[in-house]
């Protein structure tokens, strides 16, 4: 194929996207003027909104896909260790272009959703600078778009700059942040912060196979011999985003399509018409992992059979992508459901009252830490099995502490704390002391740092999997210096203090990112503590120092003192509660006091189970560790997850 046909090829895949989406719109009716009286934002507004949203999307598939390839799949330069190979910098070229066209496309979005919520021409009388200012700072959609245009702007500064795979791995979960602000747009789903949730997994994992995809697909020439590895990398990763996809699809259209009738509006059909296209790109995934990547392995010069069923899927996906962006703009049903004031408030109905049977008996599964918890048991287990094939028994008391810790990670964001921890504040406070102490000490006391060091597959090409990545991160200076026990100590002092004596717990009691924030923060905070002690044991006796046990009884002195803080009324987050007492009638006094005994009353079982393990005996094995293969990527039984590329 000459150039010019290639770059004809990838122009049409382009702009099939917004074709597809105003063909599908107009079809719909979606495109026609509003009634008289209602605010008309004019024909330029209501076609050129879906298309520059439909380019916006391409450009930011692209990006991203050129982005994670640079940063996970291509190989590096061997002789520089840490800097781009030849491949990965061409494919970070490609990105810096592809997040050029996504920041501009982004504003002009951005401006078009203005003028249609305002309902008057962008370039007319009725515009101006400060309305646009105004739209960008007061509503909830303006600022996500204006988020929305400064990462991708920031994610492509860093790609056009980029010369070390680490730059290239920041720039990537930038441009993924990205896509955050963008979940806003979810609507008509029995529950809004599920269905925002699942939107920005379904993003994540169609924007990196997808563009992955297009990326593997302009690259397949500068790569030359690292392809075939290049291929089977791709395939692993686009397995899981496959799987990510299929599964915050279906779970997000079970939210929205409750009790509706599937055929019976134009977003159920929609959405038919996608799932069919989604079933059709799982298929064309197995025929590359069942022939064209074998073809490859035999002879990678023979790449027509790749390249073919490539375009041809790439072009699936283009129309796939323009169903997407129609069925963004498509409600699924023809009149906004009536709301209670519980819905429109927290998103979902109120539970029962909180009884002896609630605590085990009400679960709501947490579309993001659900799924989190389940890789966590299949992985774990899954390295214990690798394990006692070279090695020897697993200790069952670590897989028993493990499995343990991911139990209660499950019951916290899950389970009663989670569904009960926005309407009493004693049930949040015990959430979060659940995720921010008990499950870290559980799940380093499963020693998962060795299954990881000794079952994780290892690169020899530069490149970076998951133990590279793990690797550069826990040895970075800032983690090297953050994971001393004093440091720690202080880092977790202050998400203590920073978290329930500011505004930022009432930030995360009613903004969904604030709060799936808080949570990933007090795990993290909770880790480095308990994996700052653990590793502080003195190696010669195998004792813990008096350093350590004083830092253990400091962090003590921080849950007490912050108790007793909370029971005085010191704890933020007094507007919210305040109007679910409204909801529910209950003293504010008792639970402003049970907060408070929670907090510090929590924290004294795993803190006495970490000086228990730090006071114990370091264990070594009388047998040295296996090494790990010198290329993990030959077998293809080393691969962990799906082997299907979709």
């Amino acid at each position: 194929m000459s150039r010019f046909a290639r770059a004809a090829f990838a122009g049409a895949l382009v702009l099939l996207v917004p074709i597809t989406a105003l063909f599908v719109l107009n079809l719909v009716g979606a495109m026609e003027a509003p009634s008289p009286g209602l605010p008309d934002p004019g024909d330029l507004t209501r076609w050129a909104l879906p298309a520059s949203r439909a380019l916006h999307d391409v450009a930011a598939t692209v990006t991203i896909g050129f982005l994670a390839l640079a940063a996970t799949v291509l190989p590096q330069d061997p002789d520089r260790p840490g800097s781009l190979g030849p491949s990965a910098s061409r494919a970070m070229f490609y990105a810096a272009i592809a997040g050029s066209v996504w920041t501009l496309t982004g504003t002009a979005a951005l401006t078009f959703s203005y003028a249609d919520m305002a309902g008057t021409d962008p370039f007319g009388p009725g515009a101006s600078l400060d309305a646009v200012t105004s739209f960008i700072f007061d509503l909830a959609l303006g600022r996500s778009l204006a988020v929305n245009v400064l990462l991708a702007a920031t994610a492509t500064t860093g790609a056009w700059l980029a010369t070390r795979t680490t730059t290239a791995g920041v720039c990537t979960l930038l441009a993924l942040g990205a896509l955050f602000p963008l979940t806003v747009t979810a609507h008509g789903a029995s529950n809004h912060e599920d269905a925002v949730n699942l939107l920005a997994l379904h993003l994540i994992g169609a924007t990196i196979w997808v563009g992955g995809l297009a990326a593997m697909y302009v690259l397949r020439q500068q790569m030359g011999r690292d392809l075939v590895v290049s291929v089977r990398r791709y395939s692993r990763l686009a397995g899981w985003c496959f799987l990510l996809v299929l599964l915050s699809g279906l779970w997000s259209a079970v939210l929205r399509l409750n009790g509706a009738d599937l055929l019976g509006s134009a977003y159920g059909v929609l959405l038919v018409l996608k799932s069919a296209a989604l079933v059709l790109l799982g298929f064309a995934g197995w025929l590359h992992r069942a022939r064209t990547i074998r073809a490859l392995e035999s002879n990678p010069h023979r790449m027509a059979s790749f390249v073919r069923l490539a375009g041809a899927e790439l072009a699936l996906m283009a129309v796939t992508v323009g169903l997407a962006v129609a069925l963004g703009r498509t409600s699924p049903f023809a009149t906004s459901p009536v709301q209670s004031t519980a819905e429109s408030f927290l998103g979902s109905e109120l539970p029962p009252w909180l009884g002896a049977a609630e605590w085990l008996t009400q679960w709501h599964a947490d579309v993001v830490w659900a799924p989190v918890t389940v890789l966590l048991v299949a992985g774990y287990l899954t390295a214990v099995a690798r394990w006692n094939r070279s090695t020897g028994p697993w200790p069952r008391t670590r897989t028993f502490f493990w499995l343990l810790g991911c139990v209660f990670l499950a019951w916290a964001t899950s389970g009663a704390p989670a569904v009960y921890g926005r309407l009493l504040p004693g049930m949040h406070v015990l959430g979060e002391m659940i995720v921010g102490l008990t499950v870290p000490v559980l799940l380093l006391l499963g020693r998962p740092g060795i299954l990881a060091g000794t079952t994780l597959p290892r690169r020899t090409d530069g490149s970076r999997g998951l133990r590279e990545w793990a690797a550069v991160f826990l040895k970075s200076r800032a983690m090297l210096w953050i994971g001393r026990p004093m440091p720690a100590l202080a880092l977790y002092a202050v998400f203590v203090a920073g978290y329930w004596f500011t505004p930022v717990l009432q930030l995360s009691l009613s903004n969904n990112p604030f709060r799936l924030a808080a949570m990933t923060s007090a795990l993290g905070a909770g880790l480095n503590l308990a994996a700052a002690l653990l590793k502080s044991r003195d190696r010669a006796t195998g004792t813990a120092g008096s350093a350590v046990m004083w830092v253990l009884a400091a962090a003590a002195t921080v849950h007490a003192g912050a108790g007793v803080a909370v029971m005085a009324g010191g704890m933020h987050g007094d507007e919210w509660y305040a109007y679910i007492q409204s909801l529910w009638n209950y003293s504010a006094t008792a639970q402003q006091r049970t907060s408070g005994e929670v907090l510090w009353g929590s924290a004294l079982v795993p803190l006495l189970a970490l000086g228990v393990a730090v006071l114990q005996p370091a264990v070594t094995s009388r047998n040295p560790l296996p090494t790990p293969p010198e290329n993990a990527d030959r077998p293809a039984k080393e691969a962990v997850g799906p082997q299907t590329r979709g």
